[in-house]
């Protein structure tokens, strides 16, 4: 992910999964990507350290290769060096990393909210929408009755904010105006797709 890599053991009890334990270890591959556009030696390195305690760790569980399935996620997927990245590390853990692209993202984000709200708001049957922060972007998901009718990558990531305002603009007029803008421009583009007045539910992660 764009601030850590992490770790989940999972067991499949009666058809659905259940968590067992959560691990993670902090790193900048949002940063290196996001503000220089690819993944430098020294994150690399530490991605792979992290990977090798998490093989060690995973022995006393008694897991094997076939058992782990491995993700990469946004800052990967947007890093210049991406194939490269990717191959090295193989090579010095053995795990195969797929790189999940947005629309897939999208749609397992979609799976999470639905399955944690067990029901509680009716997301088939009324309009939504979705956003999630996170380092690179904010993700936007526009739903009709359950059926996603579009979806939006804004450049409103936190790790890419917290750039822009370190750059010695500290102005709280400057930071409302900057948010506002960006949200009234996404907002008339999402009103092409889908009517916002009918939205019912806004879920924010």
């Amino acid at each position: 992910g764009s601030s850590g890599v992490r770790l989940l053991i999972a067991e499949a009890v009666k058809g659905r999964w259940r968590s067992l334990e959560t691990l993670e270890k902090t790193c900048d591959l949002g940063h290196d990507v996001f503000l220089e556009g690819e993944i430098c030696e020294e994150t690399y390195q530490s991605v792979v350290e992290i990977l090798v305690l998490y093989l060690e760790h995973l022995k006393s569980w008694g897991l094997a290769m076939k058992d782990l399935h491995c993700v990469a996620t946004s800052a990967v997927r947007e890093a210049s060096n991406r194939d490269m990245f990717i191959e090295r590390v193989q090579l010095r853990t053995g795990l195969k990393f797929r790189i999940l692209e947005g629309m897939e993202a999208n749609y397992l984000t979609y799976r999470a909210v639905d399955s944690a709200l067990k029901g509680k708001w009716p997301l088939k049957q009324s309009s939504s929408i979705i956003v999630e922060a996170s380092g690179g972007a904010t993700e936007v998901m526009l739903l009709n009755r359950g059926v996603m009718v579009g979806a939006h990558s804004l450049p409103l990531g936190t790790v890419r904010l917290d750039h822009q305002l370190r750059g010695g603009v500290e102005s709280k007029n400057f930071i409302r105006n900057f948010l506002v803008q960006h949200v009234e421009q996404a907002s008339q583009q999402f009103e092409t797709e889908f009517p916002l007045k009918n939205v019912r539910h806004f879920l924010a992660l």
